[in-house]
């Protein structure tokens, strides 16, 4: 058997198989350079359409280290992470999220990850996440399957 899906597990590979309701693949990117990005949304893409031609589908990519969402709303990081986060620790999570992150939850005596940061994520409102332009794609997409419409593209980067 061909695999076309990255790091779609067999689970998931099952599921999309049997499935006639709408699929929404959200992978982390392996890189940010965006031909690379464009070549992986290609491959799961080629991967729904040989598996699942029947159903909707968006392939949507998030960020290599998709924690780095986390440091892009002034709300979330003060609902969600420790103590004081400085101005330089926000600028460095965007970029390396699981490093600045293993050091904040340290510094206070918080952990282990990733237990401690589910149960901040749990308790908190994510919502500006959904303003994140980033995030427009698949929010579109979920709303719109939501309400039986089809969606307005096929995948989103």
């Amino acid at each position: 058997m061909r695999s076309y899906g990255g790091n779609i597990t067999g689970r998931a590979m099952a599921h999309f198989r049997r499935s006639f309701n709408p699929v929404a693949l959200v992978a982390s990117a392996e890189s940010v350079n965006p031909y690379r990005v464009a070549d992986q949304v290609a491959l799961r893409e080629l991967y729904l359409k040989e598996h699942v031609p029947w159903a909707k589908y968006l392939v949507f990519m998030v960020p290599p280290e998709v924690e780095s969402l986390l440091f892009l709303d002034e709300g979330i990081v003060n609902a969600v992470l420790p103590g004081p986060v400085s101005l330089e620790d926000r600028v460095r999570g965007r970029y390396e999220a699981l490093k600045v992150l293993e050091e904040l939850f340290a510094r206070v005596g918080e952990g282990p990850l990733p237990d401690v940061l589910i149960q901040r994520l749990a308790q908190a409102d994510l919502s500006a996440l959904w303003k994140l332009e980033l995030l427009k794609p698949l929010e579109a997409f979920l709303l719109e399957v939501c309400r039986g419409q089809s969606p307005p593209s096929p995948s989103a980067p």
